[in-house]
Formats: structure tokens, sequence, C-alpha cells
């Protein structure tokens, strides 16, 4: 409901296939995140010596979704630019939201554009597993007194 919204407030610019495929991108992103953050999660929850699976999972929320933002659209300008300098012309291919060349839809295009958007975002995940594994001790008090409502016995 909330994408058709934006879809009919943004107006025409975009049409209604490519902004599926521009959504679809974010879709399988967000997938691939959740998975990435299961795993992140369970491993440094088990490994850490300090939270659990529960307050690991938050911290990649709460990071992922703020400071990581900030990152996948650092990382997304940098490697644009760099693909722009090395491809030149063969850079289209992964500019965001092209996905037609002589008129005809290009799978390849969107597969580019898609595979470079798993890159950025596993590149994101992999800054914010660093981060929280220099920063353990105060992200899991910061965890731990954000969750203690939720896993208090008397609620």
């Amino acid at each position: 409901g909330t994408l058709i919204a934006k879809k009919v407030v943004e107006g025409g610019e975009r049409t209604w296939f490519q902004f599926g495929l521009d959504s679809s991108k974010q879709l399988i992103g967000a997938g691939w995140i959740h998975l990435l953050n299961l795993l992140c999660a369970e491993l440094l929850g088990s490994q850490m010596g300090q939270g659990d699976e529960c307050e690991w999972y938050w911290l990649n929320i709460i990071l992922d979704t703020t400071l990581g933002v900030l990152i996948e659209y650092l990382l997304l300008r940098v490697l644009t630019d760099a693909l722009n300098t090395v491809l030149e012309e063969g850079a289209q291919d992964f500019r965001t939201g092209s996905y037609w060349r002589g008129g005809e839809f290009q799978v390849i295009m969107y597969a580019k554009q898609l595979g470079l958007w798993l890159v950025i975002v596993t590149f994101m995940k992999l800054f914010m597993v660093i981060l929280m594994i220099l920063l353990a001790k105060p992200l899991t008090i910061v965890a731990g007194g954000g969750l203690k409502p939720f896993i208090d016995p008397l609620l």
C-alpha cells in the first residue's frame, strides 16, 4: 500500500513498470540484509561474550537504518562515479532506473543494477559489523537497556 501511495504522489516521471523494477531492487536488498542480520545476530550473540541474539539483531536494525543508509548512499555515489570513470559508456547499464536500450527492455541492465545494489548492501553490513565489534560493550549496554521493557516478565 505504501509503495502504491508513493508512486501516485510522486507523479508520472516513472512508469509503473519502471517503478516496480526500482522497488524490486529495494525489496530484494531488504531480504538479503534481513538474512545477513539474522546471521550476524546469531554469530555475534554466540561469539562476543556479551549481549544475546535479540540485542545484536536490534543493534543490526538500528545501525542499518541510521548510519547504514548513509554508508549505502556514499557507496552508491562512489561506485557509480568509479564505474563512469572506468567503463565510460558501459557504465550506462549500472545507472539506477535505466532499463532500456534502443527502446527495448534489457534484463541485463536490471541484473547489473541489482548486483551493484547487493554489493553495496553487503559492504554496508560489513562496515556495521566491524563497528559493532569495535563498540560491542557500549552497544550491548544500550541494546540491553532499550530492550529491557520488552523482556521484563512483569509486562
